[in-house]
């Protein structure tokens, strides 16, 4: 699902990108935002162990692994994150939160998952406001924002994007402004109530908007291994699975 996908991306990013990673985590505390982190990081869903001490055990088993996760060979650190504490309950402090990372921490990539909690008690105008100053910040200081979004519950029979219906950008919850300011749009679907356990852990990922490139469309499918909490091309694991 958007979790998995989203910790997987920043996990790349953190490992990959020269510029250091800012995580808003309006959802998740810190503490299952890394526990979910670090799981994918090690190929080893911790959440399904048991016992806490089974959890502990295994992570001071791979404290230096994990070590390489959070630091640079320098000793620097590879990201920041900011949970929702008191520091991200008003736009102001948002803004004042995401301004501090990026002058006094060199962020120049921002993950906000997901926005909509940043958003939903704004008003149509504050919403589009507050995307004109992603805006002027990425102009300004050459900061890439993703915006992690929620879409809305399907009415007139629509099938739900949580069982596999086809989304579009209109979809998204919120302002028309999260799709129309963005240069890139990506919508994931999955159907979360099938019986078949491959199908309930495939992903679709439809590419609707790519401001530079012009291309869209279907963008592949991603399978989700429950007990090694990674995700893979799920055509790589189907062919995985007819070599047993």
């Amino acid at each position: 699902g958007k979790t998995t996908i989203t910790n997987h991306l920043i996990e790349y990013w953190i490992l990959n990108s020269p510029y250091r990673v800012g995580i808003l985590s309006m959802e998740a505390g810190a503490g299952k935002f890394l526990l979910r982190l670090v799981s994918g990081y090690l190929n080893k869903n911790i959440a399904r162990l048991k016992t806490t001490e089974e959890k502990v055990k295994f992570l001071e088993e791979n404290k230096d692994k994990c070590h390489d996760l959070f630091m640079t060979p320098e000793g620097e650190e590879r990201f920041y994150l900011v949970d929702d504490k008191g520091d991200l309950d008003t736009l102001v402090k948002i803004k004042k939160t995401v301004e501090r990372m990026i002058k006094q921490g060199g962020v120049k990539m921002v993950i906000i998952d997901p926005i909509q909690d940043a958003l939903d008690s704004l008003t149509i105008e504050e919403q589009a406001a507050f995307m004109q100053w992603q805006k002027q910040i990425k102009a300004r200081e050459g900061v890439t924002f993703v915006n992690i979004n929620h879409t809305r519950k399907s009415g007139g029979g629509k099938v739900a994007g949580s069982k596999g219906g086809e989304l579009t950008e209109e979809d998204m919850q919120g302002s028309s402004a999260l799709y129309k300011s963005s240069a890139v749009n990506i919508i994931l679907t999955r159907d979360k109530t099938s019986d078949d356990p491959v199908v309930r852990n495939t992903t679709k990922i439809m590419l609707y908007k790519a401001r530079d490139t012009g291309e869209t469309g279907p963008a592949g499918e991603l399978f989700f291994d429950v007990e090694s909490a990674t995700l893979m091309n799920k055509a790589d694991y189907l062919r995985g699975k007819s070599n047993f």
